[in-house]
Order: C-alpha cells, then structure tokens, then sequence
C-alpha cells in the first residue's frame, strides 16, 4: 500500500500507547510515528501564516473569523486527542484564544471546564488565565479560583480580577478602591508568587507615581560614570526615558 503526507493533519490517525499519544501520518511504505509537538508546531504555523495573510484581505476581519472558523476544530481535535500533555496544553489555550476572539461564550465556557479539569492545577495554567478578558472575564477567573488549588494559579487569576479595572495604569472610574483592594489581597494571601510581585509593582504605581506626585528620587549613573540621583536636578526640567529589551 502506498501511503503519502498530504499535510500537517491530513490523513493522521492517533492512538495511546503506554501513556503517550503519538500522531501517525502516512509516508511512503510504512506508517512514521510523528512526534506531537511537531504536529502541534506545523499547525501553529499554518495558522501564524494565515493570520498574517488575512491582512492584505479587502475585510480583514471577515477574513479572520474564516480563519479561526476553519482553525478551531482543528485545534480543538488536537486538544482532545493529547490531554494532559504539554502539547494539548498549548493547544487547549489556542482554543480558548479563539473562542474569545470570536465570542463564542458558550463554546468557551464549554471547553473551559474541561481545560480547568485537566490544567488547573498546572504552573503553566497561569498563561490562559492571565488573557481571560470580556464581560464574563470575572465571573470565569473566579471558577478558576475555585477551581484550582495552585497558589501561582490562584494568585494569577485574582491579579487578573484587579487587572481588568486597573487598565494599564489608568483605572476605570468609580473603580480605584477595588482595584485596590484586589491587590492588596494577592500580596496578602499568596505573598510568594509572581502574581504579588506584579500587583505590589502595581501598588507602588498607584500611590508614588501618579500624574502631579512627586517622583521617587532614582538613583542613576550618568554619561560620565558618576553616580547622580534625581533629588540633584530638583528645580530643573528633566526627560526621564526608559526602556527595555525582551
């Protein structure tokens, strides 16, 4: 029999063997197991190169919605075909990226309890639930608070709660004071986590670094090496310009 690829998921057939979900696709005299994370990656990559696409399209949005349209179930077979692996995780969240894209809430909220079933608990958890946004946001990051019993994971989604009000710095009218209190909380009840890094970075802001407060006096080494500090240059104007590289 002859067999040939046709495509990253064309013709593949998947079985559980010992634990691990393999991926087969027909080559040339013999089934070839395929890793995957190399089937996951060659889908990640048909859809990178679609979306970029969509943007010479006479109505880009339309042309996107075609494209998470045709993508979804792709991803979605995937997701379910490799549960409780790095590779379904990874596929797990595109689903969920693209139920909220498209706000399909009840396909969402359908998979997302299967998604909190399988990687509530997981470390890496805290990468969908830091992107959950939209007028079901809250309600959401709160099953996901009761959901799991991963303090990073916890932590993520009550910081994600304030975030949702706290607007990059600019909090939402009439919203301060729960933005606040929602910080407080992260740092006070999971005080390890990355989370509470964040939302004490976010405190700091509220109270020191507002338009007309008085700015933290910034150590700095200037042009000449010398150490100079901003108190130095009080009564003066000055640009302060800061960047970063990641």
């Amino acid at each position: 029999m002859r067999w040939t690829r046709v495509g990253p998921l064309l013709g593949a057939a998947f079985f559980l063997a010992a634990g691990t979900v393999h991926a087969f696709v027909q080559d040339e005299g013999e089934k070839t197991a395929k890793d995957p994370s190399e089937v996951l990656a060659a889908l990640q990559t048909d859809y990178r190169s679609a979306t970029r696409g969509a943007r010479e399209a006479d109505d880009p949005k339309a042309k996107i919605r075609e494209i998470n349209a045709a993508f979804l179930p792709k991803f979605l077979d995937f997701a379910k075909g490799n549960r409780g692996t790095e590779e379904g995780f990874a596929a797990a969240t595109q689903v969920l990226q693209i139920y909220q894209a498209t706000e399909d809430d009840k396909g969402f909220d359908a998979f997302f309890e299967t998604v909190l079933a399988d990687y509530a608990d997981w470390d890496q958890a805290t990468r969908f639930v830091g992107g959950i946004r939209g007028p079901h946001a809250e309600k959401r990051l709160k099953r996901v608070l009761g959901a799991s019993k991963n303090p990073e994971v916890k932590a993520a989604a009550l910081f994600t709660v304030g975030s949702l009000d706290w607007n990059w710095g600019d909090p939402k009218e009439g919203a301060v004071e729960k933005v606040r209190d929602t910080f407080e909380k992260v740092v006070r009840e999971y005080p390890a986590t990355k989370a509470a890094r964040r939302a004490k970075g976010n405190l700091f802001e509220m109270d020191h670094l507002q338009v007309g407060m008085e700015a933290p006096d910034v150590a700095f080494v200037d042009a000449d090496g010398k150490e100079r500090r901003l108190s130095d240059f009080r009564g003066k104007t000055v640009l302060l310009e800061f960047w970063a590289s990641w």
